[in-house]
């Protein structure tokens, strides 16, 4: 069903055109709050795309009766069948029509100034991405930062800087044109998949991925939106569920082959793309493939520091050699492990430690 229900603002010619692209499910509960910060934008924005994923509340319901007096058109799609909320939020994407994109999420809150201050930035002709900071919502009350807490202000080229970070859908705005690059409904492989994460690459992380591929993003520090933590929120950062997320990633990627597989599927994907495009976005996406080929032989040495069979002396061999090579520095080449890496190789893996959290995870 589509309900089309208010005329579209104005297009300003000085500035680009936004959708808001809005997944829902069995959102009643926060859902007005956040349609009524939409509304109380310094900026509007020309339409509010809304892909419903099988609603039994009255998400759909409380939708409709605010579109009556909506000041910006909104667009009403629900699925047949359920589609997740990646493909759903991607499915909304999709039906934007606008040029450039906000993710939005059913039960947050923005800050006036979002749609102005992002938009802002994408003057920069070579700008596909922003991504903000937030402040966390528990319980009515701000009670501080959450990540991104980005620093500073800055742009980050194509591949470059940490391309396997992912930052939350909230925090992202980024060009239309992203999203005819390729099938995203196709898309590789999570490699921290586990409980209540997809299996493929979610919405949020698929974006970033080609973003960062294929053009700038622009950093900024402003906290531009409240993310609201509930008992219903499909990812959290509660203390209880910041701890699960700790112990079952520290036992789970003690095996970096799954690591190494999914920067290989990454790396044949970006092969593939790279022969299916042209001009310098195809040499984007190789240079992109062979920074996944390098991640992937990378992990493939840290496969046999945690090995089962490993002894003291192979596992040290092995972490000089990742050493020697410069695998463990930070900044410097963006298929490197980084720091944090190096020390838990040392500590868990050389050490042998690992292999009492293998009888513990067995257990």
């Amino acid at each position: 069903m589509v309900a089309d229900q208010t005329a579209s603002r104005p297009e300003t010619a000085a500035l680009p055109t936004v959708s808001i692209a809005m997944a829902t499910y069995n959102g009643e509960k926060y859902l007005r709050e956040q349609l009524d910060s939409l509304a109380a934008q310094t900026m509007l924005p020309n339409e509010l795309v809304v892909s419903d994923d099988g609603s039994t509340d009255r998400t759909v319901e409380i939708i409709q009766t605010f579109a009556l007096q909506s000041p910006f058109q909104i667009r009403i799609f629900e699925n047949h069948s359920r589609l997740g909320f990646a493909d759903n939020f991607l499915k909304a994407a999709e039906l934007c029509r606008f040029s450039i994109i906000a993710f939005c999420d059913q039960d947050d809150i923005w800050l006036p100034s979002k749609i102005e201050r992002c938009v802002s930035e994408f003057l920069s002709q070579d700008v596909v991405m922003t991504v903000h900071s937030a402040e966390l919502l528990i319980e009515g009350k701000r009670v501080g930062r959450y990540d991104p807490n980005i620093r500073s202000h800055v742009k980050v080229p194509p591949n470059s800087g940490d391309y396997l970070r992912v930052y939350p859908g909230f925090a992202l705005m980024f060009r239309s044109s992203l999203l005819r690059i390729t099938n995203n409904f196709i898309r590789p492989t999570n490699a921290s998949s586990w409980g209540n994460l997809p299996k493929t690459v979610a919405h949020d992380g698929w974006i970033k991925m080609l973003a960062s591929t294929f053009g700038t993003i622009q950093m900024m520090t402003e906290i531009l939106a409240l993310y609201r933590q509930h008992d219903s929120n499909t990812f959290g950062s509660h203390a209880k569920a910041k701890i699960q997320l700790a112990v079952n990633q520290s036992l789970r990627e003690i095996d970096y082959s799954r690591r190494r597989d999914t920067d290989i599927e990454f790396a044949t994907f970006f092969e593939s793309l790279s022969e299916r495009i042209g001009g310098a976005e195809a040499a984007l996406a190789a240079e992109r493939a062979l920074l996944f080929r390098a991640r992937a032989s990378m992990h493939g040495l840290r496969t046999e520091i945690y090995a089962h069979n490993s002894n003291l002396l192979k596992r040290l061999r092995v972490f000089f050699r990742i050493l020697i090579f410069g695998g463990y520095l930070s900044g410097l080449r963006n298929d490197n492990l980084g720091a944090r890496a190096m020390v838990k190789d040392l500590i868990v893996g050389v050490s042998g430690i690992y292999k009492i959290l293998f009888r513990f995870r067995a257990t």
